[in-house]
């Protein structure tokens, strides 16, 4: 073992910088060094907790439909059936609006 690799197991969560104290006291020290070693000196987003979980939950969601089931699959899901329905053909919302139809919140002032 290398004097490099002892120091390593002496690491504790304070010695490291805000975000990365927080995500040693999450996962671990030896966890997050092994993150740091990976990509360490690159900028590494983590997407919203929602937005991963709305992945899996569209793939359930396929899963579940039969044709019939869109208001059951809206209220178990807390969505409306026309979010259902976008996503049971693979669309979001936004791209599955008339593109005649103006959006309530458009970006562009008139």
């Amino acid at each position: 073992m290398s004097i490099v690799e002892h120091w390593v197991n002496d690491i504790r969560p304070e010695d490291l910088p805000d975000p990365y104290n927080n995500i040693a006291l999450e996962i671990g020290v030896d966890q997050t060094m092994k993150i740091a070693l990976r990509f360490g000196g690159t900028q590494v987003y983590f997407p919203k907790y929602d937005s991963v979980l709305s992945n899996a939950r569209d793939r359930q969601i396929r899963k579940e439909y039969d044709g019939y089931n869109t208001k059951e699959l809206a209220l178990k899901f807390n969505l409306t059936e026309n979010w259902v329905r976008s996503i049971v053909r693979g669309k979001s919302p936004e791209e599955d609006l008339d593109q005649n139809q103006l959006k309530l919140f458009d970006d562009d002032p008139l």
